[in-house]
């Protein structure tokens, strides 16, 4: 019982040291000592354990107040990277990032295969490897995330099934990419690295309780509470785009009809695009199209189209509302083209679908982030809180100033800066 509680203990101030360095760059003992209010030897002890983990440098030594220049401690977020694969058929995104979660590297592509799953993988792990390969990162890697649609197993690390690839079951999709990366990959759903990003480095930042609305390719939400996502047993909880709006309505991709992604989603809109076949650039004529139905000059044709999509979306946003009573929703997507016209329109209409007190509590706060970049680093977040799992990884520093208290004695005072990427170790 001593033993265990030594232990916990013990990561606790291993915790309170790795995150202080974290957040605040550079430091000195006396600042350890002073800010976690440990003692001089727990701070040594724990500063030592991390030296060797490779997590903590020393940045040479501070101004001197009249005795020996302190030794100054920093922790090193280019001691490794993590890597995010976002996939959402037929969209891919891979990201990598430090070890503080600040995206290094960043690229968009597209799987042009529809065949079998072993077809669709050997291309998403040809475009990772020449991502990794331009960045010279192979080497670095300590953990990876992939986010992928659909329905998952994150346990045994399977995509399950997903509406765009007709033969994909059960596919083994965290096995194959730890082959090819030689580094632990976790699982996570598409809207989960989605609402991580948001939830650490997007709108929801300051917000522990709150409700994620994506407007993609498809309708997802997420409710959030205390900081942690409803997920599901299969990763969908919350699938407000297949509940039926309009019984024996249109035909869904997924075999039902009358659901709401028929009426309102990035799929949906496609038929009103002026494109005959949008090919592997389906995002960017979605994007192209909500942008013309929500621009207030747009023809009878495109404003009856713009009618319907605002009607079905604030239903949507309604049924999430009442459903998971959590009147605060960070929307993201393709809502975000429309401008104060429609937010406001929006906003109204899903408030007149709700009760008086929920009604007047809601607020609708629009996404800031590039949402194929957010989902990438939503991933590669997840498997950087798996790799540092007693810190507190998801916290994404703001970048610091270099320290006004750094004396010329500073060991790195003239080495040209540091780039954001190394060559493999």
């Amino acid at each position: 019982m001593k033993r265990a509680t030594s232990q916990r203990l013990g990561e606790s101030n291993r915790l309170l040291v790795l995150n202080h360095l974290r957040r605040r760059a550079v430091a000195s003992m006396h600042d350890l000592i002073r800010d976690t209010g440990r003692s001089q030897p727990t701070v040594l002890k724990w500063l030592a354990a991390l030296e060797r983990a490779g997590l903590v440098q020393r940045r040479g030594f501070g101004a001197s107040s009249g005795g020996r220049p302190p030794t100054l401690y920093e922790f090193d977020a280019t001691a490794g990277h993590v890597l995010g694969v976002a996939v959402e058929i037929p969209s891919v995104t891979v990201s990598l990032l430090d070890l503080n979660g600040r995206t290094v590297a960043s690229e968009h592509g597209a799987i042009h295969s529809m065949g079998p799953p072993e077809v669709v993988q050997h291309e998403l792990q040809a475009a990772i490897r020449r991502f990794l390969e331009r960045q010279g990162a192979g080497r670095s890697l300590v953990y990876a995330g992939l986010a992928v649609s659909g329905f998952i197993d994150r346990d045994a690390g399977l995509s399950l099934a997903t509406p765009r690839l007709r033969d994909w079951r059960d596919v083994p999709v965290r096995a194959d990419l730890e082959r090819l990366l030689g580094c632990p990959v976790v699982l996570n759903h598409h809207i989960d690295a989605l609402t991580l990003a948001e939830l650490h480095v997007g709108a929801a930042r300051e917000v522990a309780d709150f409700l994620f609305f994506d407007f993609g390719y498809g309708l997802g939400v997420r409710a959030v509470r205390a900081g942690q996502p409803l997920i599901g047993r299969f990763g969908n909880a919350g699938l407000v785009g297949h509940t039926t709006v309009v019984p024996d309505g249109r035909l869904c991709l997924c075999g039902n009809r009358g659901c709401l992604e028929a009426y309102v989603s990035g799929r949906a809109l496609l038929r009103h695009a002026r494109v005959d076949d949008p090919g592997p650039d389906e995002d960017r004529v979605i994007a192209r199209t909500v942008a013309r139905l929500l621009d207030d000059g747009a023809d009878e044709a495109d404003r009856r189209a713009r009618e319907e999509l605002e009607r079905f979306l604030s239903i949507g946003l309604a049924n999430a509302i009442n459903t998971f009573e959590q009147p605060m929703v960070v929307l993201s997507g393709f809502a975000n083209a429309g401008g104060p016209g429609f937010r406001d329109r929006l906003l109204e209409q899903t408030r007149a679908l709700l009760q008086p007190t929920l009604a007047g509590a809601t607020r609708l706060v629009f996404s800031r982030l590039p949402r194929a970049d957010a989902a990438a680093q939503g991933a590669a977040l997840y498997a950087l809180s798996h790799h540092l799992p007693f810190a507190d990884p998801l916290v994404v520093p703001e970048p610091a100033e270099r320290s006004p208290h750094l004396a010329k004695s500073d060991a790195t005072a003239n080495e040209p800066p540091r780039q954001a990427t190394h060559a493999p170790r």
